[in-house]
């Protein structure tokens, strides 16, 4: 197991970096549309619910890139997914910081801490764990690494959706 099991993945790591190109543009486009509606809200609330969605896809796409790499191994591929995870699971305490702000602002609802620190946090841990797996000559993990980067791909479309929702919602209300 190596090479060839990672060229196994390549389709599907394919379809889900095409997805997520996609879904960034998209939510480029929605942004640029509500761009006027979006203009009296502070630094920190985009920061806090802006960026993790789009960080959400980024990571999918970089793991997507990392399947398609012609000479991968399992090693290059488990460090490099070890550093991606860590790296996000360190971004999440960024987002962190940014949620406390913004409650100490204004009280945030459970969903905003579940869908915007706790459950990337977990996938992002995943996919550190099956990156040491990876490392560890198990090459079975390949066939897991598949749930985090779905995962990461509901939340961003799910909290995607939540923000075009937030941003329409508070066009009416102003």
């Amino acid at each position: 197991m190596g090479t060839a099991a990672i060229r196994d993945w390549q389709n599907f790591y394919i379809l889900m970096g095409t997805a997520v190109a996609t879904l960034v543009g998209l939510i480029f486009l929605a942004l640029s549309l509500a761009a006027g509606r979006t203009s009296g809200r502070r630094p920190t609330e985009t920061k806090a619910f802006v960026s993790p969605t789009l960080m959400y896809f980024v990571s999918v796409f970089v793991i997507a890139a990392l399947f398609l790499i012609p000479t991968q191994t399992l090693a290059h591929l488990g460090l490099a997914l070890l550093i991606l995870g860590t790296v996000y699971v360190g971004y999440t305490g960024v987002v962190l910081r940014l949620l406390i702000i913004e409650n100490r602002r204004d009280p945030l609802y459970f969903g905003d801490w579940l869908w915007n620190m706790v459950l990337p946090a977990l996938s992002y841990a995943g996919v550190g764990a099956l990156a040491i797996s990876l490392l560890n000559g198990d090459g079975d993990a390949l066939s897991w690494l598949p749930m985090p980067t779905l995962f990461l791909v509901l939340l961003g479309i799910r909290n995607a959706w939540g923000l075009l929702v937030y941003i329409l919602y508070f066009d009416a209300i102003t």
